[in-house]
């Protein structure tokens, strides 16, 4: 085998491995949409607004009851091999899912008390989706870091999804009684934890279910965790808190609109978000290498991608977006303005490239952070008056605003530090 050989096959496995998460991310983002549709039919609008806030509630929260453990897993796993896996690695993974399990406590706790104190709140169901949130999120990362890629992937993106669409359906048509908010929730915790017990056992070395034989020193990774924690909330944060501002300032059917509107502008980009994906192993690569040519050619590559795909976005959105939100049920065609201006905020975010793989992967990831911190506690802090003041419209500005706002910021960073246009500008640069 010659050098270029040798060279050529990394590459061939990394696009492979890339290809099937952008695969099966791409059918995740259709059930997604079908299955937040199937639920809305499932149930009346006021019943999907209160689950839309409880659902969202969840999400934030169990990313808040993870610790930062997902992350620091997904980072951990690859480096045990052999008889450690079955000593320090099932270890560290237990542990880990200690630390899940007493935030987890922490924030049912939490919910409890809110509930006690008058708070429109179900703690056991959002408190059962919680758990099954951070367990499937722990068990994902754990999988991915072993090389279980289409069973990492596969339960929660598209299992989950199918098992949640056939149940709503079934109410759907009438085999089922109609579901109520309350009952969603409890149905999507269920699935997804029966789920989550059938793919424990997929990685025999370190299955949580056997004794591990090595104990690990207090305080291990607690620096990694918190750094992980705070990424990851910041990471989940906006869309959900604006979700749950809509719905305790408006109303319950308001939020419905949004939460539908949500959900339908991230699943139109998704193809964005994955190009980028699958780019990222050969960004990597060539930062090892020092090679600024190269990104930048990755750069250009990615972006005639991603205008393509937003100019046919927008010409979708233009045409049939209102019938889009119809899928929903009745009426949910009212968020088509919050819709339009959500997807706005997105396209601007695509359009301006890989920003956060070239600052992760350069070891910018500090400046990132503070950019995504500064830009979503701004818009935290303008959604309660924007949504006094102009309703659902002012927390979609806010939210989109957001959205586009650090991605220009970091985009702007990088043209200037790295000198490398990662924008749709990149196709006027003149190639390196």
């Amino acid at each position: 085998m010659t050098a270029s050989d040798m060279t050529v096959e990394p590459a061939r496995r990394l696009w492979q491995g890339a290809g099937l998460v952008m695969g099966i991310k791409l059918v995740g983002a259709f059930l997604t949409y079908v299955m937040f549709a199937a639920l809305a039919r499932a149930m009346t609008h006021t019943e999907y607004g209160l689950f839309s806030t409880a659902f969202s509630l969840a999400t934030l929260t169990s990313q808040i009851a993870l610790l930062g453990q997902a992350q620091l897993v997904l980072r951990e796993m690859p480096r045990f091999d052999g008889r450690q896996l079955e000593t320090e690695g099932r270890a560290f993974l237990r542990l880990s899912y200690l630390r899940t399990l007493a935030g987890t406590l922490l924030i049912v706790a939490g919910l409890v008390a809110a509930r006690w104190m008058g708070a429109n709140v179900a703690p056991l169901s959002v408190g059962a989706l919680i758990l099954a949130m951070t367990l499937a999120e722990l068990q994902q990362n754990a999988l991915r870091g072993r090389g279980y890629v289409l069973a990492a992937f596969g339960a929660r993106d598209v299992l989950w999804r199918l098992a949640v669409v056939v149940i709503a359906g079934a109410a759907v048509l009438g085999w089922l009684p109609p579901l109520s908010s309350d009952g969603a929730v409890w149905m999507t915790a269920v699935t997804l934890i029966a789920l989550v017990l059938l793919f424990s056992v997929t990685d025999s070395p370190t299955c949580v279910w056997k004794r591990a034989w090595s104990r690990l020193p207090r305080g291990t990774h607690l620096k990694a965790s918190l750094s992980f924690w705070i990424n990851a909330v910041i990471g989940v944060g906006l869309p959900n808190i604006a979700t749950i501002a809509v719905g305790a300032m408006l109303s319950v059917e308001d939020a419905a609109l949004f939460f539908a509107a949500t959900k339908t502008a991230q699943a139109m980009q998704f193809l964005p978000t994955a190009m980028i994906l699958v780019g990222a192993p050969q960004v990597s690569r060539a930062f090892h290498r020092g090679d600024m040519g190269e990104i930048q050619r990755i750069a250009r590559m990615i972006s005639v991608f991603v205008l393509l795909v937003v100019a046919c976005i927008t010409v979708a959105l233009l045409g049939f977006g209102s019938r889009v939100l119809e899928a929903f049920g009745p009426g949910f065609a009212a968020g088509y303005p919050v819709l339009l201006i959500l997807v706005a905020g997105y396209s601007v975010s695509s359009l301006c490239g890989p920003t956060n793989a070239l600052m992760s992967l350069s070891g910018n990831a500090g400046t990132l952070n503070k950019a995504l911190l500064c830009s979503n506690l701004i818009a935290i802090a303008l959604i309660p008056l924007a949504a006094w003041l102009f309703g659902a419209i002012g927390v979609a500005v806010c939210f989109a605003g957001s959205v586009a706002g650090w991605n220009l910021w970091i985009r702007s960073w990088i043209r200037k530090h790295m000198k490398v246009e990662s924008s749709v500008f990149s196709l006027l640069a003149s190639p390196r």
